[in-house]
């Protein structure tokens, strides 16, 4: 078991701007957990099959994007400008924002995964581009990959293969005195056995009750921490989540099924980046309420709370390790920027 920690939970304001962070983080993967958690079933997706049998978009349009960037306002004042590519699948349209790997990562791969993407030009993770695409009828989303595939190999000029590399990874494994937190149990007391229904909609009072079947986050930027309380979640769903805050993917070794309850308490290096003026583009509120031409707010202060690798310890009698594995790369021969529409 897991004792209770502090509530760390800003003001209303706040509220409101940790669920958009969520709702962010569910639809571009910022927090991987919640995006797996809705994922759809992953299905064998081509390297590069030849053109003419692969289903193409009736018609296509491509244009430069200024970025896809998206702002936020921030608790006490100031905004956060964040890059965030869209993607969007309707029956028979396909809408997009992103740079040519963001397109890649849709298209080749069924888990999104930018590390395992090697080679391309300069610009190929740097330059924005807008994609709005009609199929003849409305196909599976499957199908639609296929046609994105075909639309990048004929616009841009895309040429890549897949091979094996070595990876570096992390291990979540079970410390030596075993787990510390709980199997979860429905109203009645028994053991859940089946993932519940995910919400459509998440509200701020369940931000702080859990939602089951997800994994919630939880940010304070007064001290830069950050809370993951799961609900009926699996351990390879924490696993996945984690990648977020290591850097690295983790693999779930701990050989424990089922769904559990938790809470893991931690201090973010993430967050300070997050709010690193210079690579967030941060501004506080100006003499007339805008952020054009005023300060950047200040970074959190230092906390002196646990790393996630401490806390997965002490918390959780989790633990990661270091490992390596074999992977399949996709790496990028060649592209060319896209023809005029």
């Amino acid at each position: 078991m897991i004792g209770k920690t502090p509530n760390h939970h800003p003001n209303p304001r706040s509220h409101r701007f940790i669920t958009k962070l969520l709702q962010v983080s569910a639809r571009f993967s910022i927090l991987a957990t919640l995006a797996a958690a809705a994922s759809w079933q992953a299905r064998p997706a081509s390297a590069q099959l030849p053109a003419d049998t692969k289903p193409s978009f009736e018609v296509a349009s491509i244009k430069p994007a200024q970025d896809c960037n998206s702002t936020m306002p921030l608790p006490g004042g100031g905004t956060m400008k964040m890059r965030m590519p869209v993607f969007g699948f309707k029956p028979a349209r396909y809408e997009a924002c992103g740079a040519l790997k963001d397109f890649v990562m849709e298209a080749y791969q069924d888990e999104r995964d930018a590390e395992t993407i090697a080679g391309g030009p300069d610009w190929f993770d740097k330059t924005d581009f807008q994609i709005e695409a009609k199929a003849e009828n409305a196909v599976a989303r499957q199908q639609m990959r296929l046609m994105l595939q075909s639309l990048l190999e004929e616009r841009f000029k895309l040429k890549l293969h897949r091979e094996s590399r070595e990876r570096k990874v992390y291990w979540l494994t079970v410390e030596k005195n075993g787990p510390k937190f709980r199997q979860s149990k429905d109203d009645a007391g028994n053991p859940i056995t089946q993932r519940p229904p995910l919400p459509l909609k998440v509200t701020a009072d369940e931000l702080k009750k859990g939602v089951p079947g997800l994994l919630m986050p939880n940010i304070s930027f007064a001290d830069r921490t950050e809370e993951l309380r799961g609900k009926a979640v699996t351990l390879a769903s924490l696993a996945a989540s984690l990648r977020t805050y290591v850097g690295r993917k983790v693999i779930d070794k701990t050989g424990l099924v089922g769904f559990y309850d938790f809470e893991l308490r931690f201090t973010s290096d993430r967050l300070a980046n997050l709010l690193s003026p210079a690579s967030s583009g941060i501004a506080g509120p100006g003499p007339t309420g805008s952020s054009a031409g005023s300060s950047p707010i200040q970074p959190p202060a230092e906390a002196g709370g646990p790393s996630i690798f401490g806390a997965l310890q002490k918390q959780l009698g989790l633990k990661l390790e270091e490992n390596k594995v074999s992977q399949d790369y996709i790496v990028i021969d060649s592209a060319e920027m896209p023809s005029e529409n």
